[in-house]
């Protein structure tokens, strides 16, 4: 198999000769090299690197508020990104949580009496990603 790296982080293993990185940001350049490995985990050299700089993709998504609208429910509203956005990926504390498409504005129903932090990223048709917007805590 192979080590990947990206920007000389350990990326993930691969079997094949072909992957895809698509954790990845508009208008970034990314630095990979490989190093391959056996069964009894011996690695050799790394290979040359590849650089390889995105397209510019969609803008931050802007001024993200949110607010209680009920004890059980939150909704968050923000400014459209720009560029060929295709949707927008909602992170509830730190993790992935949903899309949404196209919208600015997202209505979710929580415990009442818990924190929650949000923040906001655009894609592109090519999943090609924003920066994340700030972060509200509601």
């Amino acid at each position: 198999g192979y080590a990947l790296y990206r920007n000389d982080v350990f990326l993930k293993n691969v079997t094949g000769l072909t992957t895809t990185d698509k954790a990845v940001l508009g208008g970034a350049t990314y630095v990979y090299k490989v190093q391959a490995y056996d069964v009894s985990n011996s690695y050799s050299a790394f290979s040359n690197t590849m650089s390889v700089t995105m397209p510019a993709g969609p803008t931050t998504p802007g001024n993200l508020i949110g607010a209680r609208t009920s004890s059980t429910k939150v909704t968050l509203n923000w400014t459209a990104s720009t560029s060929g956005v295709f949707g927008y990926n909602i992170y509830r504390n730190g993790s992935y949580y949903m899309t949404v498409n196209l919208a600015t504005s997202f209505s979710d129903n929580v415990t009442a009496g818990v924190n929650y932090t949000y923040k906001i990223q655009a894609y592109d048709s090519s999943n090609i990603k924003s920066p994340f917007s700030n972060e509200v805590t509601i």
